[in-house]
């Protein structure tokens, strides 16, 4: 009768015991196989974000009048005169998640380094550079004055002494050309459409 009495009590002793080792949700404890899983998992590294170098474009370049602030894009519309202040305007985009620190950006004009003429310039000749980046977002300008008639070229050149590692180099740069004409010739073809004959000879016609 002990016997079976001290057997009864070790059944209920054990049952209670396995009651206290299950979950709330009634599931059995986790495997030391599962627990070793579970602190391998959370020690894992979280997955790195794979690194892209950088690509600098020169997005525009443009012939601006020389009175608006060189921050401000705006297009010249006609052919400049000889003379006449104007800008040289350029816009550079980067991309990828590894930053483009530093570089330079040069104003290259009938294929020499210019550091402008006029109120806009650059004061780090001969090199006649931007440094990236502009303090004025992504565009910047510089005013010049075309001295002799004819047809220019204006290059945008960035990163010119390739101090960045990109993932492409064929878009640093972009060219544009523009004519400069002479005043008188400007204004001749104008003033000839502008005569008219009158009964008293030629007269000019302000339009």
């Amino acid at each position: 009768m002990r016997h079976l009495t001290w057997n009864l009590r070790t059944a209920a002793t054990a049952a209670a015991v396995g009651v206290a080792c299950m979950n709330a949700a009634g599931a059995p404890p986790p495997s030391q196989a599962q627990r070793q899983t579970a602190a391998s998992a959370s020690t894992q590294p979280a997955a790195q974000v794979p690194a892209v170098l950088p690509d600098i474009a020169v997005t525009n370049a443009w012939i601006g009048p020389g009175d608006p602030p060189p921050e401000l894009y705006a297009l010249l519309g006609r052919n400049p005169w000889v003379g006449e202040t104007i800008t040289l305007g350029c816009e550079i985009a980067i991309t990828g998640n590894v930053p483009a620190n530093s570089f330079q950006v040069a104003w290259v004009v009938d294929g020499v380094n210019t550091c402008g003429e006029g109120d806009w310039t650059l004061n780090n000749p001969p090199v006649c550079a931007f440094t990236w980046p502009f303090p004025t977002g992504t565009q910047a300008a510089l005013t010049y004055v075309p001295h002799a008639a004819g047809t220019h070229t204006f290059k945008c050149d960035a990163d010119t002494g390739h101090q960045v590692q990109e993932s492409h180099e064929g878009n640093n740069s972009r060219t544009i050309t523009f004519t400069a004409v002479a005043r008188a010739a400007e204004l001749g073809p104008l003033i000839r459409k502008t005569l008219t004959r009158s009964p008293y000879g030629l007269k000019l016609r302000v339009p």
